[in-house]
């Protein structure tokens, strides 16, 4: 099942005011202690949360990435690659090819995304960095994949992603804040994301925001359908193939992908919702297999993970490929012009 916080019961509400406790003690000694926060030599850029899962991280560090390739430099990812069976750091050179199962799900898209990027994986993000830099010819710009709380790693820019209803929420356990909204203050630019039907919610919040954090730079991007992709063949759609599909999902909020479905026209034979990274079996899709069915639909992130399984007796399956789009060109152009000054290295 996804991820679900716990509710407004007594114990939930005493549960996150001592957490709010806690994060706000480790954000005062980043803060105030010198020396806490170690710093690489390039261009970092975090790209973080305060929401825990679904918010658009992982296309939004894929959207830096590909802006920076184009300027000339080298994308480096540094990531933790939650919830992969290895606990080594692993640095994944530009060509090279890792398992999800060694890096993780989301940097095994990235890197599918972009073969000539750099992976760095585990929890050492500085030690991981410096031994790229070392090994690296052309100039680095290294992109902090969900690293808003990992202060440890000093950032030139932090970009934070939030959901259309970003202040309907509550601090873990209650809900699904890992930081109050308060936290956005240490942001320098934010990304309100969701779909095109929602932009009147979207920006309403982001004059809110604006409000709230009037040095913030804040923008507005829609998850849309870039494309569908067969896994078997790789042939690309323009449309879904599929009549009486079964969606099925292993991410945090699994009800937006549902959505973005419906979304293109499609209604679902049937739903299937795992949590967040979960390690496909394969009788879990096999078994999906019936008459009515026609073929199975999922994530860019699912597809990671259920490549690695030897699928014999199941429908066809499509993955869709979703992109972010600004809500302008002219909020696409500001919000890449602020990194282009952050460093001259990138002009």
């Amino acid at each position: 099942m996804p991820l679900k916080p716990l509710g407004l019961s007594l114990l939930t509400r005493i549960l996150s005011f001592f957490y709010g406790i806690v994060i706000m003690l480790r954000n005062g000694y980043y803060n105030r202690v010198p020396g806490s926060v170690k710093k690489l030599k390039h261009l970092t850029v975090s790209i973080g949360c305060i929401h825990a899962g679904g918010t658009g991280k992982t296309p939004m560090a894929l959207l830096c990435a590909e802006h920076f390739s184009r300027k000339g430099l080298t994308p480096v990812f540094l990531t933790r690659g939650y919830k992969r069976k290895s606990s080594k750091p692993i640095i994944v050179r530009p060509g090279e090819e890792k398992s999800w199962e060694n890096i993780g799900d989301e940097p095994a898209m990235l890197k599918k995304n972009l073969p000539d990027a750099w992976l760095g994986i585990g929890p050492d993000r500085f030690r991981n960095g410096r031994n790229i830099i070392e090994n690296i010819n052309n100039k680095p710009v290294f992109i902090l994949d969900d690293a808003f709380q990992h202060r440890k790693l000093g950032r030139d820019i932090d970009v934070v992603c939030l959901p259309p209803e970003p202040f309907d929420d509550f601090l873990i356990p209650s809900g699904y804040l890992r930081e109050p909204i308060s936290s956005l203050g240490r942001a320098d630019i934010i990304c309100l994301i969701g779909l095109e039907k929602e932009s009147v919610i979207l920006e309403r919040n982001r004059k809110e925001i604006k409000n709230l954090f009037p040095e913030v730079s804040v923008f507005i991007l829609y998850q849309t359908i870039d494309r569908w992709i067969n896994k078997n063949t790789s042939q690309t759609l323009q449309t879904c193939p599929f009549k009486s599909p079964v969606v099925v999902s292993g991410i945090a909020r699994p009800y937006r992908f549902v959505e973005l479905v419906s979304e293109s026209g499609v209604t679902p034979y049937k739903i299937v919702n795992y949590k967040d990274h979960h390690a496909f079996k394969a009788t879990e899709i096999e078994k999906l297999n019936n008459p009515m069915v026609d073929g199975i639909i999922t994530t860019e992130k699912d597809i990671m993970r259920l490549s690695a399984i030897n699928l014999v007796n199941c429908p066809n399956i499509c993955y869709l490929k979703i992109k972010l789009r600004f809500s302008n060109s002219a909020s696409e152009e500001k919000f890449f012009s602020l990194f282009n000054r952050k460093k001259t290295s990138l002009s």
